[in-house]
């Protein structure tokens, strides 16, 4: 099965310089037995639980694919096949990722309608030559290098609408 990992335009500068996927959290946001992972989606489309947010007038609100689009410098995602990673249900037990942050995701997911189903995980970083790496334009994914994206990594646009 295929799978993707999502990301946005501002952050493929340091995922080129690093060569690879790498694992989130960082080990300082873990608690002390829980393990870093590398999330993957089989969803053709960017995940709901990966939607940024923003406060506008002192509310939260989601930002759409195209705001994301515009303000982070455009919607990338890498794609592998599956079978070199762990169901997201099966890996979140070996993780030792405590009962409450399990529950709160799966709340968080039925919320947004999304299944966890759709999630899968790396338990290693993942390297760039082992993936295919597409940007969304104009509702269609297109094939593109790596090299080749160009970020102005000094412009983030703040949305005022």
């Amino acid at each position: 099965m295929k799978v993707y990992h999502y990301t946005l335009g501002v952050y493929i500068p340091a995922i080129r310089s690093s060569g690879s996927l790498k694992l989130t959290p960082s080990k300082t946001a873990l608690g002390r037995k829980e393990k870093a992972v590398v999330w993957f989606s089989s969803l053709n489309h960017f995940p709901p639980t990966s939607q940024k947010a923003i406060i506008q007038n002192g509310q939260q609100r989601m930002l759409s694919n195209g705001e994301m689009a515009i303000s982070l410098q455009g919607i990338f995602r890498f794609g592998m096949d599956s079978d070199e990673l762990l169901p997201w249900s099966i890996a979140s037990i070996e993780l030792f990722m405590p009962n409450k942050l399990r529950k709160a995701l799966i709340k968080r997911a039925k919320t947004l309608k999304e299944k966890p189903s759709t999630w899968w995980v790396s338990l290693r970083r993942v390297p760039l030559d082992n993936l295919r790496l597409e940007k969304l334009v104009n509702g269609t994914w297109v094939h593109t290098k790596i090299g080749s994206v160009k970020i102005d990594e000094n412009t983030v646009k703040i949305i005022t609408h």
